[in-house]
């Protein structure tokens, strides 16, 4: 195989970009973890429930996805957009609710269990543009590429989103997204998109999209005291080492999932 040819070849009859939903996503704090870790071990975890969540079957053939280290670009086109949502909001649920659960046995056959909590949270923005995805055109032309590249202006403006204007664990969209919902003929609130009033962004509100809206006695909200406190316990850290930014990130994030107990 002439990587070099096969590359090339993708380009041919490229005069434009595509117009395409693209989401650029981030797991908030795997990069001190990185540094951290004192064996590829440690991030066992972290890499098999990342990995899992970026191979759902119901995404395959729909959504682009592009993964390297805590980041994730998902394209789609626009008639897939609930597949593009449901891939977001089921990755921040399943990343929030990590957690390894302990049963302890006593000598008298007793037992006692507890939840060994490891939330992570996800950051990210959601745009609708140019983008040319080169493994997508490889494979349209029956060529096997895995170069991870993807270029255009939407690829910029959401990493932009993420990296800039999400700040909070929170995944954001701009105006060229809610635009294309307009032409759709919908509206944010359809897709569980909820504008913040303090800087008018509007952010996913995944534990919504996961109960569909229907809190009262929704089996999603179970264990979201326990996912507090495990926050709760972080912000408590950031304050003692002064770290204001990150403690403004989790008091934020904190207030988000407090709204949403019954």
């Amino acid at each position: 195989m002439n990587i070099m040819y096969e590359t090339s070849k993708a380009f041919e009859n490229a005069d434009n970009y595509q117009e395409r939903i693209v989401a650029f996503v981030d797991v908030m704090g795997i990069k001190n973890r990185m540094k951290q870790a004192a064996t590829p071990k440690d991030l066992k975890m972290y890499t098999t429930l990342l990995n899992g969540q970026a191979n759902q079957p119901f995404a395959e053939g729909k959504l682009h996805i592009t993964m390297f280290s805590d980041c994730m670009y998902i394209i789609c086109e626009k008639q897939y957009l609930d597949h593009l949502v449901c891939q977001l909001a089921n990755m921040a649920y399943t990343m929030l609710m990590n957690r390894l659960p302990t049963i302890h046995i006593n000598e008298d056959g007793s037992h006692w269990s507890e939840i060994d909590w490891d939330c992570f949270k996800l950051r990210g923005g959601i745009t609708y543009g140019k983008v040319f995805v080169v493994d997508q055109a490889a494979k349209d032309k029956g060529i096997l590429l895995n170069t991870n590249i993807v270029l255009g202006q939407a690829p910029i403006t959401a990493y932009e989103l993420e990296s800039s204007k999400a700040i909070y664990p929170r995944i954001i969209t701009d105006n060229s997204f809610i635009g294309l919902l307009n032409n759709l003929g919908k509206s944010p609130e359809e897709y569980f998109f909820t504008k913040d009033e303090k800087d008018y962004c509007f952010y996913l509100d995944f534990l919504d999209y996961m109960c569909q809206g229907k809190r009262e006695g929704s089996v999603v909200f179970s264990l979201l005291n326990g996912c507090i406190e495990y926050i709760k316990k972080e912000l408590d850290h950031a304050l003692l080492k002064n770290n204001a930014k990150l403690a403004g990130q989790l008091l934020w994030y904190i207030r988000y999932l407090e709204s949403h107990l019954c």
